[in-house]
């Protein structure tokens, strides 16, 4: 099955390593947007994409190297590119059910019985999916730096279950881990969200798989 985000290529990349850097204030050219999804016009939809890219070439990497499956199924990125949007986040409760639905589309599809196999963790057996890839990463970068890379992913992981308690200092300090300005309209609530989780997945892959960081200038 084709994917209408999917890219594939070096350059491709490091385009994408690039567009993750732009903090969700500020704006995604369309000509870099153009050029990194190539069978998508450049639109509105740029944290959406980037998300959704960074997930893709995760899942590349991890079968080039370590021969596993991320993941224990597939999805249609562009039918589940409807629920994960910026434009869904309207109120606060909707806000919480776009960050189930991230969770849903990385967390919750993670290879936990093949990670198991990767993690050198005391308790490998006892963690979820999200601690065990957490635990490979601080294999190469320590356990600090693994836990700032993975900092909005809890979050929003927290956050997925705001609804049911909604309020209270646990879905504040999800708030903070994710990363997002309460302050902020609903909207760009919505889009530093998918912003700061696709950032970490992004993140996931750099350091783990040594992408080139020349692209800067």
């Amino acid at each position: 099955m084709e994917h209408s985000v999917q890219t594939h290529g070096a350059t491709s990349e490091q385009h994408i390593w690039a567009a993750h850097n732009v903090a969700p204030e500020g704006k995604v050219s369309n000509e870099l947007l153009a050029a990194q999804v190539r069978s998508q016009p450049a639109s509105t939809h740029a944290v959406e994409v980037l998300l959704f890219q960074s997930m893709r070439m995760l899942e590349a990497r991890f079968q080039k190297e370590h021969q596993i499956s991320l993941f224990t199924h597939d999805i249609d990125d562009t039918e589940a590119m409807q629920q994960i949007s910026r434009f869904a986040s309207k109120d606060h409760a909707s806000l919480l059910r776009l960050a189930k639905e991230l969770v849903r589309v990385f967390s919750d599809r993670l290879n936990i019985r093949d990670l198991r196999k990767l993690s050198t963790h005391a308790e490998k057996d006892k963690l979820g999916s999200n601690k065990l890839l957490q635990d490979i990463l601080s294999q190469k970068v320590g356990a600090d730096k693994a836990r700032q890379v993975f900092a909005e992913i809890a979050g929003a992981y927290d956050m997925r279950v705001g609804d049911a308690h909604p309020t209270g200092s646990n879905i504040t300090e999800a708030f903070k881990l994710a990363g997002i300005d309460q302050r902020s309209s609903f909207l760009r609530q919505g889009e530093q969200l998918i912003h700061n989780f696709g950032r970490s997945v992004w993140s996931i892959g750099k350091f783990l798989f040594g992408q080139s960081e020349r692209h800067e200038s």
